[in-house]
């Protein structure tokens, strides 16, 4: 088989999407098929950093106005920077402004048509098999529906785009139709699958379309070593590594629960970025009542994410509003055996069955509160298992349908149910 996959990396180069993706290319240009992967970014230092393979090759992409003008709109986000100074940043960019015109006024953003143009180009050059976005974002979806391709179209939602809770609006839910209708093979999530393809939505009307497939970011570990002893008045780690958001996932509960711990050798470190949602009262009064206590690092480079996650002795993942995301990273933590303390914002957290599975993992729901009970529940769990780790060979049986191998088996299955 011979794939295009078409990754977006433009709007949040840390983005998990584009990074799991690529797992599953990996895996399939060792099964032997042939993978070409082109990579929209907004510089070459946000491009991925792929192993040498003969049949896995990067097409970049590079769209450094469509970035910049992204950073300046900050993203559309409510709040921030207000939309006057914004305005007046972007005026000072004439080739980000003529983007952003592109975007909000025409509807026509240059990055869809450019990556049209390019899957055109491969297409007509490499006779794909089929040719697979991955999304979110949608940009590279749009651009592959509106392409003349003679590849199977194929469309990857990791992220929910409309007809669920969360629903978007009316330009999402007529991007949703469009790819119901146009797309060849659809692949989403079990928790899509699972609000989405009722009866009387609009993806239950194409499921001969639809196949499921698990975030491919479990990686097996490769060793189990126990922490060495902590010299004394050396701190506690618990750490969160994600991304913020202004509802779905947020830190108040976190910086509350540790203040009203008060554990002295225990230091709260919060890695990743969206702290640009809140006011900056957030996290300078955390900082004031927690002192040394609570770390704050803002995004950081993969390799720095992972060097956190190896230097904590807790991971803490904070729930999401949503149940239709299922957070990718709770993968990543498993595949460290380490104790996870989840706070949860909804009884129906879809991590939930998987967290309930891991051996050493502690749930608390928000609406518990702050009550003693709760507090002695939190403090037990983290003084017992900071030196703790899980069995790996245990945790490898668990979650072996979320390695990268077996998510690029669900792929191929699904591709062959796929009808042009």
């Amino acid at each position: 088989m011979k794939l295009l996959m078409v990754l977006d990396g433009v709007d949040f180069p840390l983005a998990p999407n584009p990074r799991l993706a690529c797992r599953m290319a990996r895996e399939l240009a060792c099964m032997g098929h042939t993978v070409h992967i082109l990579y929209m970014a907004g510089s070459e230092k946000d491009l991925p950093d792929l192993p040498p393979q003969e049949n896995l090759e990067l097409l970049p992409l590079l769209l450094p106005a469509e970035a910049q003008m992204e950073q300046i709109l900050e993203h559309g986000a409510r709040g921030g920077t207000p939309v006057v100074r914004r305005l007046a940043r972007l005026a000072a960019h004439p080739r980000c402004a003529e983007a952003a015109f592109r975007r909000i006024v025409l509807h026509r953003p240059a990055r869809i048509e450019r990556c049209r143009r390019k899957i055109e180009l491969y297409c007509a050059r490499n006779c794909y098999d089929a040719v697979l976005t991955v999304n979110a974002p949608y940009h590279s979806a749009e651009a592959l529906m509106n392409a003349s391709v003679g590849a199977k179209r194929l469309v990857w939602e990791m992220d929910p785009l409309a007809d669920s809770p969360t629903d978007q609006g009316p330009r999402a839910a007529n991007l949703e139709f469009t790819l119901c209708q146009k797309a060849d093979g659809l692949f989403i999530t079990r928790e899509i699958e699972r609000l989405c393809c009722e009866p009387g939505h609009l993806m239950a009307n194409y499921r001969r379309k639809i196949a499921v497939l698990d975030f491919p970011c479990f990686l097996p570990p490769q060793s189990q070593p126990l922490p060495a002893q902590k010299a004394p008045g050396e701190p506690v780690r618990v750490v969160f590594v994600g991304s913020l958001y202004k509802d779905l996932r947020t830190p108040h509960f976190a910086l509350e629960l540790f203040e009203a711990l008060d554990l002295p050798h225990t230091q709260l470190v919060l890695v990743g970025g969206g702290w640009e949602n809140y006011p900056p009262e957030l996290s300078d009064d955390a900082r004031q009542k927690l002192g040394d206590r609570l770390r704050i690092t803002g995004p950081l480079a993969p390799q720095q994410a992972r060097e956190e996650l190896e230097k904590a002795d807790i991971l803490l993942n904070l729930g999401n509003a949503s149940d239709t995301q299922l957070p990718s990273k709770i993968f990543e933590y498993f595949s460290t055996c380490k104790p996870v303390l989840t706070l949860a914002k909804s009884p129906t957290d879809p991590s939930l069955p998987y967290l309930e599975q891991y051996p050493l993992s502690l749930t608390i729901q928000e609406s518990e509160g702050l009550e003693p009970s709760v507090l002695e529940k939190v403090r037990d769990f983290l003084v017992q298992n900071s030196n703790t780790r899980c069995d790996k060979e245990q945790v490898s049986r668990l979650f072996e349908a979320n390695t990268p191998r077996a998510v690029a088996r669900a792929f191929l299955e699904g591709l062959e149910n796929c009808t042009v």
